[in-house]
C-alpha cells in the first residue's frame, strides 16, 4: 500500500457465482495477496458490485474472516447485506474494526433465496481499502 491513502483492489470480474440449490451459503475465496495484511491499517472497505443475468432466487454477498496468525480464522462477517438484483450498486462501507485482524481473507458468498434449485448470476466486485490516517 506503500503511502496511497486509497487501494482500488479488483476482487472478481464477471464471475459466475453459483448456489448448490440450498438455502445455505457457497462460499468463493479471492485471490488476497492485495490486502491480506492490510487489516490494522484499514479505516474502512467501500465495495463497488455489478450484478448481471441474475436467476429469480440468487443472492450473494462479500463476507470477510480475520486472524491473529493466518490459520485460525473468525468469521465469516457480512461486509454488506445480500444483492438479490441485477444492478450497480455501491453499499455502505465496512467499518468494524473488531474484525479488520492482522489478517484478512474475503469471499464471494452465494446463496438460493428459496433453496429449490441451483441458482446463478455474474457478479463483479471491486473493493477500495482506505487507510487510517
Amino acid at each position: 500500500m506503500s503511502g496511497e491513502k486509497v487501494v482500488m483492489v479488483p476482487l472478481v470480474f464477471k464471475f459466475m457465482a453459483q448456489s448448490d440449490g440450498t438455502t445455505g451459503w457457497v462460499y468463493y475465496d479471492v485471490e488476497g495477496s492485495a490486502f491480506e495484511t492490510l487489516g490494522p491499517e484499514v479505516e474502512s472497505i467501500t465495495f463497488y458490485t455489478q450484478t448481471e443475468n441474475r436467476t429469480s432466487q440468487h443472492a450473494w454477498k462479500v463476507v470477510l474472516w480475520w486472524s491473529m496468525d493466518g490459520r485460525t480464522w473468525d468469521g465469516p462477517t457480512d461486509c454488506f447485506a445480500a444483492l438479490t438484483a441485477n444492478a450497480l450498486a455501491v453499499p455502505s462501507d465496512f467499518t468494524n474494526k473488531q474484525k479488520l485482524g492482522p489478517h484478512i481473507k474475503l469471499a464471494v458468498a452465494v446463496q438460493n433465496i428459496s433453496g429449490g434449485g441451483v441458482e446463478r448470476a455474474l457478479v463483479s466486485c471491486m473493493a477500495a481499502f482506505t487507510r487510517r490516517t
